[in-house]
């Protein structure tokens, strides 16, 4: 994508706040306020790609699958997109769909199929998303196929595995985080924690097996730090962007 548009989150920072804390389940709300404060920077590249996507393509319907907690589909509706919204279970963040009045399909999309026509929808966008996945995560890109019209676009960001990352499972750490604290995820906020992460090389096989084009990649959101800061910084310095703990996949369905 030549043209870009740069999106800045923190003038909408103040309403992601508010509509999250009104949240009438505390688990839930801790956790989606924690989720926004960590991911503003992922959430504004998202969005920028949107705004840039949408310069020389007609983009004007947009599907959100996996939308729990409703920052990306709040802003994406603000900025006058038509936004419908895919979750396991809505209605853990109902007040924030409400209050932006999003349209909200309850559906575990590794059992059921979307109950949505054929061919609906110019975007889909399925944000950190394809890590969770336990049972059948193909089943889900049968059904953007479907739904998806031809020449539109299927977005996906999931976690980006880093040069340091790869440094450091040579010496025995996992990629994933602590696995109890991810299992016990389903039942503290309704959802698996990371059950698998992905390579871009994976995610890319995976799109074009369905005859998705990749045609744009990029890294988002924070820069990935841990342990050591010279380490850190040396990483930072050696692979610039390739440090960012978001890889963001736009592909065309053809």
């Amino acid at each position: 994508m030549k043209n870009t548009v740069k999106y800045n989150i923190r003038k909408d920072y103040k309403l992601l706040v508010e509509i999250t804390s009104n949240i009438s389940d505390p688990p839930i709300k801790k956790w989606a306020l924690t989720y926004l404060n960590g991911h503003l920077d992922h959430y504004a590249h998202v969005v920028s790609k949107v705004l840039s996507l949408s310069i020389n393509n007609k983009i004007i319907r947009i599907l959100e699958i996996g939308a729990v907690p409703g920052h990306i589909s709040t802003i994406l509706k603000k900025l006058n997109y038509e936004i419908d919204i895919v979750d396991i279970n809505p209605d853990r963040a109902k007040e924030v769909f409400q209050s932006s009045e999003i349209f909200t399909y309850k559906v575990d999309i590794e059992k059921e199929a979307l109950p949505i026509g054929n061919k609906q929808y110019d975007l889909i966008l399925m944000n950190e998303v394809l890590e969770h996945l336990r049972y059948e995560p193909l089943k889900i890109f049968f059904e953007v196929k479907r739904v998806l019209k031809d020449g539109g676009f299927f977005f996906i960001s999931t976690p980006n595995i880093t040069p340091l990352m790869r440094i450091r499972f040579l010496f025995g750490k996992d990629y994933i985080d602590d696995i109890l604290n991810e299992f016990e995820k389903i039942t503290k906020i309704g959802h698996m924690g990371h059950y698998r992460i992905f390579s871009i090389v994976e995610v890319v096989k995976i799109l074009k097996h369905f005859c998705f084009e990749p045609i744009n990649i990029s890294y988002g959101g924070n820069l990935h730090r841990e342990g050591n800061i010279f380490i850190n910084k040396l990483f930072i310095f050696l692979f610039g962007k390739k440090m960012k703990k978001q890889v963001h996949i736009i592909a065309r369905n053809n």
